[in-house]
């Protein structure tokens, strides 16, 4: 069974009432490809105060927020643990990965596991 058929008040069709000089197509044109939208989606969004970044943005974000949280349980595990120096190093190798990730996402680069890292 096939998508039930949109009724006529949501239906896009094409609206040809944007009038732009060839410099400020360009320069739109280079906002909507910086935000990953196409030209269409970019105007739309900023027309209506929508947030430019498309999902995959919030999507990266999640799962970086859920890296930071597993690194912060590491801690939260190496605090309970009874052996005062595997809980120091424990802690301060999780905290050298928060600090190495959130450095990589800063410069735009992807973290990935550094030799000598041991598992909490």
């Amino acid at each position: 069974m096939g998508r039930p058929k949109k009724d006529d008040t949501e239906l896009r069709r094409r609206w040809a009432v944007l009038n732009v000089t060839p410099s400020e197509r360009t320069a739109i044109e280079a906002y909507a490809q910086a935000a990953g939208l196409s030209t269409c989606s970019y105007i739309v969004r900023r027309a209506l105060q929508r947030p430019v970044s498309p999902r995959q943005d919030r999507q990266r974000i999640i799962r970086q927020q859920a890296l930071l949280m597993q690194y912060l349980e590491e801690i939260a595990a190496a605090f309970v643990t009874g052996e005062p120096v595997r809980d120091a190093g424990a802690t301060l190798l999780a905290l050298r990965r928060i600090e190495a990730e959130i450095t990589a996402w800063n410069t735009g680069g992807a973290m990935s596991p550094q030799e000598g890292d041991a598992e909490c």
